[in-house]
């Protein structure tokens, strides 16, 4: 059977979290410190993945998150042009250019 974990937090931490989920400009910091919160409050793991509409993983993943850097940590991270370039032009590793011609779509460069 597997270890309970301990979400239970500080008072200053639950106040910057409570500050984080009114007034955060991020929607995913929002979303992921009502996620803590909702952990400090004792709902499990499984519940809180329902109600965030996410996977049990990813609710794991916000917590270290949090315990690695607070609110901060919580945001998206930029990645960097390297990864950003493989994930939108080479996906699969395959270029865009050939998914879409064997899709039948042609591409044509228009000189100036």
């Amino acid at each position: 059977m597997a270890k309970a974990r301990d979400y239970h937090l500080e008072k200053d931490e639950l106040t910057e979290l409570e500050i984080a989920i009114r007034r955060d400009k991020r929607p995913e910091v929002r979303q992921r410190s009502l996620a803590i919160r909702l952990l400090h409050l004792g709902h499990k793991a499984e519940e809180v993945a329902q109600m965030q509409m996410v996977s049990k993983p990813t609710i794991y993943g916000w917590w270290k998150r949090w315990c690695a850097g607070g609110v901060e940590r919580l945001a998206n991270q930029q990645r960097s042009a390297t990864e950003s370039r493989r994930s939108v032009h080479r996906p699969g590793g395959r270029s865009h250019r050939a998914k879409l011609g064997r899709a039948g779509i042609r591409l044509y460069r228009l000189d100036d």
